[in-house]
């Protein structure tokens, strides 16, 4: 492990540190022993009847800071079962972009300029599309 400090790893004790022996922060618990895991649970399965429409949200986040939660919404979509899109809106940002992160949103500031809207008008037309 690289040079853990004795901070604990808010990632690890919930299962899911993904920078693994990398991490700078401690992978044990405060008596020192290693903070077990627990197997993941299993997929929920649903009974979806016979000619229900299924749907599905992608939402994806710009950041707006370097804290890994600083992000804000720049994309929202809306899929049917069969993958053909029923809902695109990109999302104009009003508070300064520190990354698009292309490389998993495939944003850049020319899309959000070009084609976004203000985020309240996005959500009006989620709220539509909800109770159709």
């Amino acid at each position: 492990m690289a040079s853990a400090s004795s901070k604990p790893c808010v990632f690890f004790a919930q299962g899911n540190c993904r920078n693994g022996s990398d991490c700078r922060f401690s992978h044990s618990t405060v008596d020192s022993s290693p903070v077990v895991s627990h197997a993941p649970s299993p997929p929920v399965m649903i009974n979806i009847p016979p000619g229900q429409p299924v749907f599905s949200m992608d939402v994806e986040c710009v950041a707006t800071g370097v804290q890994h939660n600083a992000r804000s919404v720049a994309q929202v979509a809306l899929v049917d079962e069969w993958s053909r899109p029923v809902f695109n809106a990109y999302i104009k940002q009003d508070a300064p972009v520190s990354s698009y992160i292309y490389e998993l949103t495939g944003l850049t500031e020319q899309i959000l300029n070009q084609y976004g809207l203000p985020l309240g008008k996005v959500m009006a037309w989620c709220t539509y599309l909800s109770i159709m």
